[in-house]
């Protein structure tokens, strides 16, 4: 069992953060900003660019990047996949849930390494900041509600969110998958 990391204040603790998929981006509120963890994000959510934000029809924020959680293009190219651990249908991961970080694929392993090695409270401070203070000045909003975006919906095990769960529960925090029903 891994030793969990001590816990810093969050500068603005007010903050909600979850985990969801692309598709439930229609179903957000403007208070909530989807903030990308996809190696290669859809089109539409990029529709200006990288790096790029728009405004949706139902007042979201889209386009915006959480770098720091996206696995680097070069190491993500060159993996080498683990196709004893992956299933049929799956080109990483299998069905990760509910194991440890040693039992899963070499492509969620290298990922959970690359995360480890960032201070997920720096990380989230900034991105509560520049939600507090910019995105909240530039478009009169009330961003309260972070939500890391993956492509996978929860139902699949084979998915990047595994990986964030476990380092965000490293640092004794629950990142929970955003449910419609209960609006954030």
């Amino acid at each position: 069992m891994m030793e969990t990391k001590e816990i810093l204040p969050l500068i603005i603790p007010s903050f909600k953060i979850y985990i969801s998929y692309f598709y439930q981006i229609r179903f957000f509120t403007p208070n909530m900003l989807p903030l990308s963890t996809a190696i290669y994000p859809p089109e539409w959510y990029q529709k200006v660019g990288y790096g790029n934000y728009f405004v949706d029809k139902n007042g979201v924020v889209n386009g915006l990047n959480i770098d720091e959680f996206i696995f680097p293009k070069s190491i993500y190219d060159n993996e080498i996949w683990d196709e004893d651990k992956c299933g049929p249908n799956c080109k990483y991961g299998g069905d990760m849930i509910g194991k440890e970080p040693s039992e899963w694929c070499s492509f969620m392993k290298k990922y959970y390494e690359y995360l480890k090695k960032r201070d997920l409270i720096n990380i989230i401070n900034k991105y509560t900041y520049h939600a507090e203070r910019v995105f909240n000045a530039m478009f009169n909003k009330n961003i309260d509600t972070l939500v890391l975006i993956v492509h996978e919906p929860p139902t699949k095990a084979c998915s990047e969110r595994l990986v964030l769960q476990r380092y965000f529960a490293d640092y004794g925090i629950e990142l929970k998958e955003w449910n419609p029903n209960e609006r954030a």
